[in-house]
């Protein structure tokens, strides 16, 4: 990565590096899900594949995982195990789903998808992880399995379907859509014979393979200070009052949200000050 930092300098050049660097690998740990945020947001900030990237945060962002890499690099481990016994370890955050195969004692196998910007909740993140963990397990053709999850919500709703004795129970407003994924764990259960055990625990295994540090999801998602500064206009809070109304009132953070779907270069402070000035 080091001999190709002037392939930085454009926007195709950039995504097609990102992608070489996991690409044929199947262990990546965290550098997987870095990598697909960096093409998230350089795909954000330019309009062409020729385009530069100028950004200053982007390129320090790439800097970082250059210099991560180099010192440490996460594609490493014992790939070839065989058997048929595997632990799948799930996670997933606001910003990513997160999987990885555990065999023989080493992680053989990794993966992870960002997730859309929408508003789905955490769990159902959380089941959308197990069904991409069991599907990685059965191309492994793993024909026993141990479901490794931090939320004990998910363990509850796979361990209830799975012995049938309890009746998934929920008031969340997607209840029929958590219904179809547990659903689907219990298709794949049962026309693959897959012997399925679930397991909470408090920490995932092998590092988060679903996250980037917050320090630069601060700094790439935030808009600099002059633009804001400078959007704080009239018509940008008649927009943000608009969406809080129609929206039901919520807090900062979903009425930032929702405002930045109508104009991505809203900011955090003129939605904090109309939302306070709401009656």
């Amino acid at each position: 990565m080091e001999k190709r930092r002037r392939g930085w300098r454009r926007a195709a050049q950039t995504d097609s590096l990102c992608g070489q660097l996991v690409g044929h690998f199947p262990v990546c740990g965290w550098l997987r899900v870095a990598a697909a945020f960096a093409k998230r947001v350089i795909n954000a900030v330019t309009r062409t594949w020729k385009e530069p990237v100028e950004n200053g945060a982007i390129r320090s962002f790439l800097e970082e995982i250059a210099a991560r890499v180099k010192k440490q690099d996460p594609a490493q481990g014992t790939w070839d195990v065989s058997g048929d016994k595997a632990r799948v370890w799930v996670d997933a955050s606001g910003l990513a789903l997160g999987v990885a195969l555990e065999g023989g004692g080493s992680i053989i196998e990794d993966a992870s998808w960002l997730r859309p910007d929408d508003a789905q909740h955490i769990n159902m993140a959380q089941l959308d992880a197990v069904i991409r963990g069991l599907n990685l397990a059965l191309s492994r053709r793993m024909n026993s399995v141990e479901l490794m999850t931090d939320s004990s919500t998910v363990s509850r709703w796979v361990s209830g379907g799975l012995s049938g004795k309890a009746r998934l129970r929920t008031k969340a407003s997607g209840e029929m859509l958590i219904r179809r994924r547990v659903a689907t764990v219990l298709s794949l259960v049962k026309e693959y014979d897959l012997q399925l055990t679930v397991t909470l625990v408090g920490e995932q295994q092998g590092g988060r393979t679903d996250s980037v540090s917050q320090k630069w999801l601060a700094a790439l998602a935030a808009p600099r200070e002059d633009v804001c500064a400078a959007i704080a206009d009239l018509d940008i809070k008649r927009l943000i009052a608009r969406v809080h109304h129609d929206t039901g009132h919520p807090g900062v953070r979903r009425t930032l949200y929702f405002a930045r779907r109508l104009n991505p270069i809203v900011c955090r402070r003129t939605v904090r000050q109309t939302v306070g000035d709401c009656q």
